[in-house]
């Protein structure tokens, strides 16, 4: 009844149904149609609520302290732009459905939030000494490091941990039972359950044992993918060293900025500038203009790589981070960098961001590769060997949403372009009728599931009437995370006007 019903409902009767659905979730006492009352209404419970602390993963005093409350780096506690996206991007389209003030004014105040984190407001020194007026991912995300200090706390050495999600990491160092003038190391990654010991060590030797110590990860570039180095400072083999015994101390991160992080923050930067624009805030409006500008410029010089035809993003030359740096970006990540530029360069009208995006259009136009299916792109031009399948219902449907992001908001791509690019996914990606759907979840089409196609696919619009079919039959809307909610009333909003 409940699939019927939603089959014969027009589209703008969908909007008002899941309206209703909403306000019921927040046990709202009287049901409001009209889409003003409507935001209005859902605003005031969000606000009256504490956010979901299993959704964010840390203790989060209410909705204002959302950012103030991020504790950084904290252990297995994933990046802030991760947890806030979905948040900021949902008040900003609540904003653009009803133009209530309520959540465009908790959106600034969350971004004013987000000004304050980025590196040069809170102090943090990039891997190279440098820092950066951009947002650096932290432990979870790049190289870790540990200096070992004599009894005066004198650093004699570095080890450095030439992996990813080192953030659950620790060293313990214990004078050895068998020989007393060596020790024992043991590293713990609380993570995986893995144990790494190296025994009967001393200082002497220590940069050639390390290299025994059995961890590798496609992500090093160290000779056969080995994690652990240690390089010897202030040390010689007439010192007099005396260390102290190390129990279970957690391993340090370098910071780097990352592409992607530093797109969804500016994204959230740029709503705020919109809305500010919209209400004449000339003042505030030109404080955002300049963090944004001064954010894109700093971003840009980090990544981009360019020649006359084509240009590309790539992670920061030597940095400790994917294999060292300087290896290009995966199509995502890329994806949602250009998607940024093309609203700024909306904005802005600004030709050397028109040249990039126009440039970054050439080479991504060359990696596109034809299938039995159609035009389909790899997750990654990859340069370990490792992932070379085309994605789709996880990163494709970044790609896809950030695709139609550029489409709209300059002339790159043409009309031709994105019916040519999106052909293999709306004809190949799901089955689905009123009692079932299957959705594909690799570019190749080989797998499926029993699952929707990712919401951000509805950004193709009234392209795919097929798709929407699929949701109207076979959305959980109760499962739903209420910002996820948002994004499809907006969606279906949008195809119907």
């Amino acid at each position: 009844m409940f699939g019927y019903l939603i089959k014969q409902a027009s589209l703008r009767m969908m909007v008002l149904f899941f309206s209703l659905l909403y306000i019921n979730f927040f046990n709202a006492q009287e049901l409001k149609t009209d889409s003003n009352d409507f935001s209005l209404d859902f605003m005031d419970k969000i606000f009256r609520q504490k956010p979901d602390e299993n959704f964010y993963e840390y203790n989060i005093g209410s909705w204002k302290t959302l950012i103030q409350d991020y504790k950084f780096d904290y252990p297995g506690l994933p990046d802030l732009a991760w947890k806030t996206r979905s948040t900021l991007e949902a008040f900003f389209l609540l904003y653009k459905l009803s133009s209530n003030n309520k959540s465009a004014d908790f959106h600034i105040m969350l971004t004013d939030d987000l000004i304050k984190t980025r590196d040069d407001k809170r102090g943090i020194i990039a891997w190279n000494g440098r820092i950066y007026k951009c947002w650096s991912s932290g432990n979870r995300y790049n190289y870790g490091y540990y200096n070992l200090k004599d009894k005066r706390g004198k650093i004699i050495g570095i080890f450095e941990f030439k992996d990813a999600k080192i953030d659950q990491c620790y060293i313990s160092l214990m004078k050895s039972k068998t020989y007393p003038n060596n020790f024992d190391i043991v590293i713990n990654n609380l993570r995986n359950g893995k144990i790494f010991k190296l025994e009967n060590t001393n200082l002497f030797n220590l940069e050639e044992d390390v290299k025994k110590i059995e961890w590798n990860s496609y992500v090093s570039n160290n000779i056969k993918n080995r994690v652990v180095n240690y390089v010897s400072k202030n040390y010689n083999i007439n010192s007099k060293i005396e260390l102290e015994e190390i129990q279970m101390e957690r391993i340090n991160s370098y910071y780097v900025p990352s592409i992607d992080v530093n797109a969804i923050h500016i994204n959230s930067l740029i709503n705020s500038y919109l809305i500010l624009k919209e209400r004449k805030e000339l003042r505030k409006l030109k404080k955002y203009h300049k963090y944004i500008e001064e954010s894109i410029e700093a971003n840009t010089k980090l990544y981009l790589k360019e020649n006359e035809r084509e240009c590309y993003f790539s992670y920061p030359k030597d940095a400790k981070t994917f294999m060292g740096g300087g290896i290009v970006y995966p199509f995502n990540k890329q994806f949602s960098y250009v998607a940024m530029l093309s609203r700024w360069y909306k904005i802005t009208g600004d030709d050397f961001i028109y040249k990039i995006i126009n440039k970054w259009k050439n080479y991504f136009l060359s990696k596109v590769e034809k299938s039995n299916h159609g035009l389909v792109w790899r997750y990654w031009d990859d340069p370990t060997s490792t992932i070379t399948r085309y994605e789709t219902q996880n990163y494709g449907s970044h790609d896809i949403k950030y695709l139609m992001t550029i489409y709209e908001n300059c002339d790159i791509f043409s009309k031709g372009d994105i019916i040519k690019l999106t052909k293999a996914i709306k004809e190949n990606l799901i089955t689905c009728n009123p009692n079932k759907v299957r959705t594909k979840t690799a570019f190749d089409f080989k797998w499926s599931s029993d699952q929707l196609p990712n919401i951000n696919y509805l950004a193709l619009g009234g392209g795919w009437n097929d798709l929407f079919e699929c949701y109207k039959w076979h959305v959980d809307i109760n499962s739903l995370y209420w910002a996820d909610r948002v994004a499809i009333i907006y969606y279906f909003k949008k195809i119907s006007e």
